[in-house]
């Protein structure tokens, strides 16, 4: 019991100290009721005294004018009429039109609820009697309260109610009826323990799913699933919305300027409107000319992305669809093959590209379209690369090169759309912009993918799957296996004999290495055994030095992780030292609210709440320079004890500034704290310590705020503690960046 009191005497005194105008009563009340939590008696306390001072100062701008309101039927508390004063900015007749304006709503209200349902439904059935009548005549219960809800709704009109209470009537029965058929499974489900208040849903689920139970427990389950994920969600946005409103308040002068942004016809999101002003060097008219440019933009941007929309949906409707072999069209005189576009629709081609077997994946298509011409015997088929040197006719199918005459084969393309008679022409290709310039030419345009399909369709129909849908539709998919058509046709997997004699040569010449790859760049060679060694030995040189690099790298990283300060508690930071030099760029990021701060363009807000964490910790350690640079900033007010100064114009960079320090310095008493690797490396090399910048803000936390350490196990066996800092909770009480 002495325990009990000493500890009540101890928090009554801490509050004592804080509060020292409340009484000793209440500070005894507002412990008992928290059961002894000082810190929420504090902030209970601390939230009425804001009250407290800001009704204050409401009074000081507006009591005065409160005398000139006239007294309503209810009269309002004169808190609610300050804070009604401070909403309409003074104005006491906007205020009186809003007090008459709810005292009539109010009033309209108790007219409203003095009237009862059954005085209504009275009412009602004198407007209609006729109506009932008749439909009681046609054999309606017109005792049913939607029968009266029905008429009111449609006027009066017999028919129309008619026709309602057929529709209600029939599902109704249907209901009936369905319940009859599904009685046993409904047995069934609740047998096995799920509960549903609405049977028609159940019903409904029952004859979704054919009667099988097992459906209908997996739809109630993802039901409950998306229904428990709805209100988690909910949830979350509400708190969401809440700790955005209270970090989004605004001071008197922050709505002041908003109010004269507003009167010169600016609007929009408080926040980002301010934060374009004060972008703008405070100047109206540079804002007015920023937001209209923005507004341009996004409208330019609007623009092309329905333009966007407009040609993929031309382009959609410029290709011939293929679902089966009798799509394709009928009398077709010539097809142009987009070679280079069609090396990466199926996977084994795209691979043989990728690993530099281009000849073999043009072979490869080539050998493909021969086969499908075979069975549609098309007069004129042509194979079109970029570039080529494989100009052989493939069976009947004629292989080009666009170069030299042209620089890429939708030049040839489109001259050759221009030239000949488009009606009996089908090009193969996926390029959007080609595309739209074929079908303004009047050709027919097939995909690549198409293309294949239907060469699977002639030539391997074995390979085509149908699988049905997951829905509960009756549509199918189909899936071609083009790879296995592209092995089968154009046997890409195996070796020739000439190439086994090839990479023979190759292995007694001292080259080895993966078959297709040697033999991809002895092509690409002119097939030259001198000219492949020349190549990939250029190449093992290249991957050597990439080596040497990330060795080198690694080195680097080694030693600026040997270059800083390890700081794990208080009494880890270097003793005797007398000028700390913090990079005030580098900091912005390290903790999220201040990143987050940085990122919505609160910039001067960020360098402001790191000086006053910077001048808080000195207060403590008393170090005799401790100078807080940024790149650029206008904000060179000292802070405490804290100088903040700016590279530029005179530097280019924080970094320059940094090195320039070091360098005419004594740097054994010299702390930067920085984490920017190549400055690091520099200023190790003049003798500087070097502390990285959650390091620094941890060392804040030990020294302003030890209660926002927490020391964590390890997961594994160990007997290590991991250390958390919470900065951001550092930088709300220190630097009040959320107020």
């Amino acid at each position: 019991m002495a325990s009990n009191q000493q500890q009540y005497n101890e928090q009554l005194q801490l509050l004592q100290q804080r509060f020292p105008e409340e009484s000793n009563h209440k500070f005894l009340r507002l412990l008992h009721k928290y059961d002894g939590d000082v810190h929420q008696v504090r902030g209970y306390l601390v939230q009425q005294e804001f009250r407290k001072k800001k009704l204050d100062s409401l009074e000081t701008r507006f009591g005065s004018a409160l005398a000139a309101l006239q007294p309503t039927s209810e009269p309002l508390k004169r808190a609610c009429l300050l804070k009604l004063m401070e909403r309409f900015g003074g104005d006491v007749n906007y205020v009186q039109k809003y007090l008459k304006a709810c005292e009539q709503k109010r009033s309209d209200k108790t007219n409203d609820s003095n009237q009862s349902e059954d005085t209504y439904r009275e009412g009602l059935k004198l407007k209609y009697a006729t109506q009932l009548a008749e439909l009681s005549t046609a054999g309606i219960n017109t005792h049913l309260p939607c029968v009266l809800k029905n008429l009111e709704k449609s006027q009066g009109d017999v028919n129309k109610v008619l026709k309602i209470m057929e529709v209600h009537i029939e599902k109704k029965d249907k209901l009936n009826e369905l319940a009859t058929k599904y009685e046993n499974q409904i047995a069934q489900l609740e047998a096995d323990g799920i509960k549903i208040k609405n049977k028609r849903y159940l019903i409904q689920l029952l004859e979704k799913a054919n009667g099988q139970i097992d459906i209908v427990k997996q739809l109630l389950a993802e039901r409950n699933e998306q229904k428990h994920h709805v209100n988690s969600s909910t949830e979350e946005n509400k708190d969401n919305i809440s700790f955005s409103k209270n970090r989004q308040e605004l001071s008197i002068d922050d709505i002041d300027t908003i109010k004269q942004l507003r009167s010169a016809g600016i609007h929009g999101n408080p926040a980002k409107i301010l934060s374009v002003f004060h972008e703008c060097n405070d100047s109206i008219d540079m804002t007015i000319a920023r937001l209209a440019k923005e507004r341009e933009q996004r409208k330019q941007q609007s623009e092309k992305r329905v333009q966007q929309r407009v040609v993929l949906a031309e382009i959609h409707d410029a290709y011939v669809t293929i679902n089966n072999q009798d799509d394709w069209p009928k009398d077709i005189e010539q097809v142009y093959l987009d070679g280079n576009n069609m090396m990466f629709v199926i996977d084994s081609l795209r691979r043989l590209c990728l690993n530099r077997a281009g000849r073999k994946t043009e072979r490869a298509i080539a050998d493909i379209a021969a086969a499908w011409n075979e069975h549609m015997h098309i007069p004129n088929v042509n194979l079109i690369f970029d570039s080529t040197r494989q100009l052989d006719q493939v069976g009947s199918i004629k292989v080009s090169s666009a170069q030299p005459s042209y620089k890429t084969t939708d030049d040839m393309l489109i001259e050759i759309a221009q030239r000949t008679n488009n009606q009996h022409t089908i090009i193969v290709t996926s390029d959007r912009a080609l595309a739209i310039q074929l079908k303004h030419e009047g050709c027919l345009l097939v995909k690549p993918y198409s293309w294949f399909a239907h060469c699977a369709m002639i030539l391997t129909p074995d390979l085509i799957k149908h699988e049905e849908s997951k829905d509960m539709s009756t549509t199918k998919k189909t899936y071609y296996e083009l790879d296995e058509l592209a092995r089968r046709i154009a046997k890409i997997d195996e070796l020739s004999i000439d190439d086994i004699d090839t990479i023979k040569q190759l292995r007694s010449a001292g080259i080895h290495g993966n078959p297709a790859k040697i033999l991809s760049v002895f092509h690409e060679c002119n097939d030259s055994i001198d000219m492949t060694i020349a190549r990939l030995e250029k190449e093992r040189e290249q991957r050597k030095q990439k080596s040497e690099k990330r060795v080198q790298q690694r080195v680097v990283l080694a030693e600026i992780h040997d270059a800083y300060v390890t700081i794990n508690n208080q009494h880890d930071w270097p003793k005797d030292i007398e000028q700390v030099y913090l990079d005030g760029n580098n900091m912005m990021f390290v903790i999220d609210s201040l990143r987050r701060l940085c990122l919505n363009r609160a910039g001067k807000k960020t360098e402001r709440a790191i000086t006053d964490i910077a001048a808080a910790w000195n207060e403590h350690m008393h170090i005799p320079n401790v100078d807080l640079i940024f790149d650029s900033t206008r904000q060179l007010d000292q802070v405490g004890s804290i100088k903040v100064s700016s590279a530029q114009p005179s530097y280019k960079t924080t970094d320059d500034m940094l090195i320039e320090i070091a360098q005419r310095t004594n740097n054994q008493h010299t702390i930067i704290v920085t984490s920017d690797r190549a400055l690091a490396i520099q200023l190790k090399h003049e003798g500087c310590l070097l502390v990285k910048p959650y390091a620094w803000f941890a060392h804040c936390a030990m020294i302003l705020t030890p209660d926002l350490i927490k020391h964590e196990e390890s997961k594994d066996m160990s007997t290590t503690k991991k250390t958390y800092y919470d900065l951001d909770e550092l930088a709300r009480r220190i630097a009040k960046i959320d107020l």
